[in-house]
């Protein structure tokens, strides 16, 4: 939770508020996870191992938050075009679809929604239903962003002008 916490409070007041409201989300949606052992198994329907697997591979959302604060150093201290940036940007335009929302559907496909039956027959369908909401609403959050990135122009997100970084 303290990744959270940190990352909402250094970029989320800034300038993009939706991060702090999904990382706030994000808090309530992992709290369980871990200890105590009863929210665990509450979160795993009796397995605390599905809980820690279903968690983990959320955060596998996080791969391209490297390539994000690269990016945001990059505007920061670059003067001219590098082609570090230019990999920098290809490796984030490739790994935010894939892990964040490619990543949250394969989640609720593969590993989430099998499992409503059981879930449900321990009357625990509404952690289903909450996981759900949470994924979807991860996966809009993070679409609507991959298309600010992209959406001024596949050069643009790929060649580091210092006079449009500067406005950003």
């Amino acid at each position: 939770q303290g990744y959270f916490l940190a990352d909402a409070a250094l970029y989320g007041t800034q300038r993009e508020s939706w991060v702090l409201v999904h990382h706030l989300w994000m808090i309530i949606a992992h709290h369980p996870i871990g200890e105590p052992l009863q929210g665990c198994r509450l979160m795993g329907c009796g397995d605390c191992s599905r809980a820690v697997w279903l968690s983990a591979t959320g955060y596998w959302a996080e791969i391209s938050t490297l390539f994000l604060v690269v990016r945001w150093f990059q505007h920061r201290c670059l003067r001219k075009h590098s082609v570090w940036y230019s990999i920098n940007s290809a490796c984030l335009l490739t790994t935010y679809p894939v892990t964040r929302v490619g990543g949250a559907a394969a989640i609720l496909l593969g590993s989430l929604w099998p499992s409503r039956a059981e879930y449900e027959r321990q009357g625990l369908g509404s952690l289903i239903t909450f996981t759900t909401v949470t994924y979807i609403a991860m996966a809009l959050m993070s679409s609507y962003y991959f298309y600010t990135l992209v959406s001024r122009g596949l050069s643009r997100a790929l060649f580091f002008a210092p006079e449009v970084a500067k406005k950003e």
